[in-house]
């Protein structure tokens, strides 16, 4: 009798469970370990990258032989992934799939040199089939992760980059909302909400530093400011839209107490309004507490911290205004902790 016998018995011995042990008792592997194995993936596309150009370096100058030959590792990959046996023929996989795409946006580049719509609607279109087809998590996440960043480029190339950060928020409240809507659709969600807050966090991030992607730095400054503005009130949509989508889940709570957190919520889109990335990180906590993703929690707390941090050590005033700032933020954040319990009915207990 094998262990997983032994251990099936035990538990059925226990009332713990009833029937036959079922086929497969494959312990999943944990999300820490695929993150490694996913980047290590990434560096084997590199490295396959590079045995290809020095083995075949001038069929690879060939656009068609760039997109057939990338079309085709694709598909490849795809078959390896669907009958996966182990870590090392997923990960192959995965690495085999990174270095076709690469070759495929290659191959897309040079036959589109003149311009840069094509690409990015080319790889938009190749990376929503991967999320859609590619039976691998790791995978559908990276995938959601490039269809996002396609998204913010092919509104740049239409000139309105204002609307990639409120679209990919939309994009990203709503598969969290929506996790467990469809058993079918689940891990599809689950990936989409991962790649989309990746995609997120770095449109922003880039933006702060007024670098990578953003095209704000070539603009006047009030030009800038009317681009932020209009993206921030349109985050300020999403953050209700988010704000009411939990309150109608959240059905026990009383006509009062949903009225006051659309009031806080209304109140926090105000006062936010001037600091970037503040609304993502926000969101992405209140998603990671509703759905009860630590991960989620983790990352809105980070990009939550450096977001504070990077606008108050850019606030132009002095550090005795700073000081008080921050006294002040003090006062109304204890304010808030001894009204918040009052308002929704709970017991305060001091200490």
């Amino acid at each position: 009798m094998s262990q997983q016998d032994n251990v099936w018995t035990t538990l059925k011995r226990a009332d713990l469970v009833v029937g036959d042990k079922p086929e497969k008792l494959t312990a999943d592997t944990p999300w820490y370990i695929k993150t490694l194995l996913a980047v290590a993936g990434w560096l084997a596309s590199l490295f396959i990258l590079a045995f290809l150009g020095l083995m075949y370096n001038q069929l690879l100058e060939s656009v068609a032989a760039d997109i057939i030959l990338g079309s085709g590792m694709i598909f490849l990959a795809y078959q390896l992934l669907l009958k996966q046996h182990s870590d090392f023929v997923e990960h192959l996989g995965l690495a085999i799939s990174l270095a076709g795409q690469a070759l495929f946006i290659f191959g897309i580049i040079e036959w589109q040199s003149t311009t840069y719509l094509a690409s990015w609607l080319a790889v938009l279109c190749l990376n929503v089939g991967l999320v859609i087809l590619m039976p691998h998590f790791v995978h559908r996440v990276i995938s959601a992760f490039f269809v996002c960043i396609c998204l913010a480029g092919v509104m740049t190339e239409f000139g309105f980059y204002f609307l990639a950060l409120p679209t990919v928020m939309l994009i990203c409240a709503w598969c969290w909302l929506h996790e467990f809507d469809s058993v079918r659709w689940h891990r599809h969600l689950t990936a989409i909400g991962y790649g989309s807050i990746l995609a997120l966090l770095l449109i922003q991030t880039t933006q702060i530093f007024d670098s990578g992607m953003t095209f704000l730095m070539n603009q006047r400054v009030l030009e800038q400011y009317i681009y932020f503005s209009w993206s921030s009130l349109l985050a300020v949509a999403v953050i209700l839209y988010v704000t009411v989508a939990l309150i109608k889940q959240h059905q026990t709570l009383t006509k009062a107490s949903s009225f006051y957190i659309l009031l806080l919520a209304m109140i926090f889109a105000g006062a936010a309004f001037n600091i970037a990335g503040l609304y993502i990180a926000v969101m992405i906590m209140v998603l990671g507490f509703a759905s009860g993703h630590r991960l989620l929690i983790g990352l809105g707390i980070i990009f939550l911290l450096f977001c504070i941090s990077h606008y108050y050590y850019a606030l132009n005033t002095t550090l005795l205004m700073k000081s008080i700032s921050l006294f002040v933020l003090g006062i109304v954040l204890i304010g808030l902790y001894w009204c918040l319990p009052r308002l929704f009915g709970g017991k305060h207990e001091a200490g």
